[in-house]
């Protein structure tokens, strides 16, 4: 059963395992800033739709992962309890972003216009690819818009006004 998401949290990492035998786990991290690690204390892992406050002792990056230890996590079994969980902060604790760069969360649900004015629904999803992200705009229809996340294409971002206005270059709206 899927439960929902807590509004109040972000994720931060994925745990994925154990990582040796004295209770730290390997998470795939969810934040561009590894440093972003330093500065955490208590986290919230959550999974299955409960919470878990954990404190965050130490962390090192390996290859494409972070390896993070947590207080009162000292062996396999114990890094077994939060095995698939998404380790969080609180929303009010995530890091500033450069201007012009945006997070998932706030792009979703943002009525998407056409500079032209024409109204193509709401940002419904985000892929995320190798080279950019694309964003995916619904119409109440069910009829989908793919808008790739660029400079080019994207002309305002206003989340506070809950709008996105973008460009369509050549051949973007063609069916």
């Amino acid at each position: 059963m899927n439960e929902p998401w807590p509004a109040h949290l972000v994720a931060v990492a994925e745990v994925v395992c154990p990582q040796g035998n004295r209770g730290e786990v390997k998470a795939v991290p969810l934040t561009g800033q590894l440093e972003r690690y330093d500065g955490l204390g208590a986290v919230t892992a959550w999974h299955s739709g409960r919470e878990r406050t954990l404190i965050l002792e130490s962390w090192r990056a390996w290859r494409q992962f972070v390896v993070l230890k947590f207080a009162g996590l000292e062996s396999i079994d114990d890094a077994e309890t939060i095995r698939g969980a998404l380790i969080c902060v609180r929303i009010e604790e995530r890091a500033e972003l450069p201007p012009d760069q945006f997070y998932h969360d706030d792009l979703l649900g943002l009525a998407v216009c056409s500079e032209d004015g024409r109204e193509y629904g709401r940002v419904s999803s985000i892929l995320t690819t190798g080279a950019n992200d694309v964003l995916v705009a619904t119409d109440e229809a069910g009829r989908e818009v793919l808008i790739p996340a660029l400079k080019a294409v994207i002309i305002t971002v206003d989340v506070a006004a809950r709008r996105l206005i973008f460009r369509a270059l050549p051949g973007l709206l063609d069916l």
